[in-house]
């Protein structure tokens, strides 16, 4: 399913809400979509709530928004795992975003080292509410 997923949307560009939530994919099969995120730079609403992805997914699909996305607007992780890793990569994320306004990140287990990043990276980006 995923996979098929991936061919189908990696090879345009036209995609801007993106709304997988509540899909228990895990992070080892949310790599799969990973080419999606890279190829669709014009996303402005990405919500992977509820996909019990881990931190290190996390870092992979903050890093790929980082470097190729400009118009995010709304970022959704509701209850995932993201622990430190996650929480730092959403803190380089935030840094450089001032598109993003609204980032979803309760009960994702970000503890003080990344809470303390994240709180950093607010000081740079005042566009989130």
């Amino acid at each position: 399913g995923l996979e098929h997923f991936t061919l189908a949307f990696k090879n345009t560009d036209r995609i801007v809400n993106i709304d997988i939530s509540e899909n228990d994919i895990g992070s080892d099969n949310f790599m799969i979509l990973m080419p999606i995120f890279e190829s669709n730079t014009k996303i402005k609403e990405l919500n992977v709530a509820d996909c019990n992805l881990d931190g290190y997914c996390a870092e992979a699909l903050c890093t790929i928004l980082k470097q190729s996305n400009q118009t995010l607007h709304t970022l959704k992780f509701r209850n995932s795992a993201l622990c430190e890793v996650g929480a730092c990569a959403i803190a380089e994320l935030i840094k450089g975003h001032m598109s993003l306004v609204l980032l979803e990140i309760f009960n994702c287990g970000i503890d003080e080292a990344g809470g303390n990043a994240i709180g950093n990276a607010l000081k740079t980006n005042f566009c989130i509410e």
